[in-house]
């Protein structure tokens, strides 16, 4: 905490490294406890940890709906809520005041050093969950504030192993949705990268996607693309081992992805499969979105030029 209000006075990668840092400390020790084979093992520690961050937020809730404010969503450390719908700047300015007066005298009960901190007000928002295994669900949102600028959590355009053609479409959708609030035009642009790659007209520093290994190439037991590309460039003398970013172009073919995927530098430009970008990364990076504003995949990929059988009755 200390750290982060030197950071607020005067920017420095270094504070913000050590900030991050023990972040990552902090939220690891819960796993720790958790691990059977931990030195200091206690499942009691850990659930603790839970129990107690579970019974806090849900007083936060609690309180804030107690308040006047309409929880929207909630994780592990965070509470959105709305403001209600008021257009006057004045009633706007109202309800965020007592927003501030509300985390404050959240901040008064809250025990030692923990704190709610107000994140700030965003006009307009979109929460996409994408589910988990049988339970949970992972959070995915994006928030434009009043200075216009998007805070994005969970989505593709902060990911590696994805393509730069499919992380900057759905930067694009989430800046037209929510900075513009036209989802037609948003429908447009995604359709125009589509016919782009299916035209070949996409150079292929966008199409190339980068995946780092976790561990030594023999260590896999399956092959999967960013593998098979690792094992061409240890054919070629390039030392590769965990750790190594690896770049990989699919091509055109019949075969499986992982024996079409190839060296960046092995590959023209135009070489691409088309349908693999559409369908394998721009598709599925953008579906979740347009799912939440009422848009189906088959609307986004449809050609609007060739006709339908419907047209003809």
């Amino acid at each position: 905490m200390r750290i982060k209000e030197i950071i607020k006075k005067e920017k420095n990668i270094f504070l913000e490294a050590r900030s991050e840092s023990l972040k990552i400390l902090a939220n690891a020790s819960y796993g720790y406890f958790a691990f059977f084979a931990a030195r200091w093992y206690s499942i009691e520690c850990a659930r603790s940890i839970t129990d107690y961050g579970r019974y806090y937020i849900q007083k936060v809730i609690k309180s804030a709906q107690e308040n006047g404010f309409n929880v929207i969503y909630s994780d592990t450390d965070s509470v959105f809520f709305t403001l209600g719908v008021e257009q006057k700047k004045e009633e706007r300015e109202k309800k965020k005041e007592q927003a501030i007066k509300f985390a404050d005298a959240i901040n008064a009960e809250l025990p030692g050093l923990m704190e709610l901190e107000y994140d700030g007000f965003y006009p307009r928002g979109i929460f996409v969950f994408a589910k988990i295994g049988q339970y949970g669900a992972k959070k995915r949102y994006a928030l434009v504030n009043e200075e216009n600028n998007l805070k994005i959590v969970g989505f593709e355009t902060i990911r590696r192993n994805v393509s730069f053609i499919a992380k900057d479409t759905q930067e694009r959708v989430l800046n037209i949705i929510l900075k513009e609030n036209n989802k037609e035009k948003a429908v447009k642009y995604v359709r125009e990268i589509i016919q782009k790659l299916r035209e070949k007209k996409v150079p292929k520093d966008k199409v190339t996607i980068y995946t780092q290994l976790q561990k030594g190439i023999t260590d896999y037991d399956q092959v999967g693309p960013h593998v098979a590309v690792a094992r061409i460039m240890q054919q070629k003398g390039i030392d590769v081992d965990a750790g190594t970013l690896i770049k990989y172009i699919v091509v055109q073919g019949n075969e499986i992805v992982s024996k079409r995927s190839r060296i960046p530098e092995d590959v023209d430009e135009g070489e691409y499969d088309p349908e693999y970008y559409i369908n394998n990364q721009v598709i599925p990076s953008i579906e979740r979105i347009f799912n939440v504003i009422g848009i189906n995949k088959e609307e986004l990929t449809e050609d609007k030029d060739q006709s339908k059988l419907g047209s003809f009755f």
